[in-house]
């Protein structure tokens, strides 16, 4: 049986959220968020950058990528990219989280 890139990013995201409802922690529901963005994200990225891009204009790769290669570097490269945005919006949500607590919003 053969997996597809797509199951196997529901699989992963599917683990994780069963990871998150086991743990207590009071941020779940911006996990389960954050994991959803980060691969729409990725996935939108990998349809853009993928095969169909290598067909426009093959010659570019030329001495560089087949096109199997170049698929390969692009599903790579998106799994990377959601890991990079799921760390990033949770930096950004721990530094405003800090800037809150430190009383940084209120008017005055």
């Amino acid at each position: 049986m053969k997996i597809t890139k797509r199951q196997i990013r529901k699989i992963i995201r599917e683990e994780k959220s069963r990871v998150l409802k086991e743990s207590v922690a009071d941020d779940r529901g911006f996990e389960v968020l954050i994991q959803s963005v980060a691969a729409d994200v990725a996935e939108l990225y990998e349809a853009m950058m993928g095969a169909e891009f290598f067909d426009e204009d093959p010659a570019m790769f030329d001495g560089r990528s087949t096109r199997d290669e170049w698929v390969a570097q692009v599903t790579i490269a998106s799994m990377e990219l959601e890991q990079q945005i799921e760390a990033a919006i949770r930096r950004t949500i721990e530094g405003n989280e800090n800037l809150l607590h430190d009383g940084n919003f209120q008017r005055g």
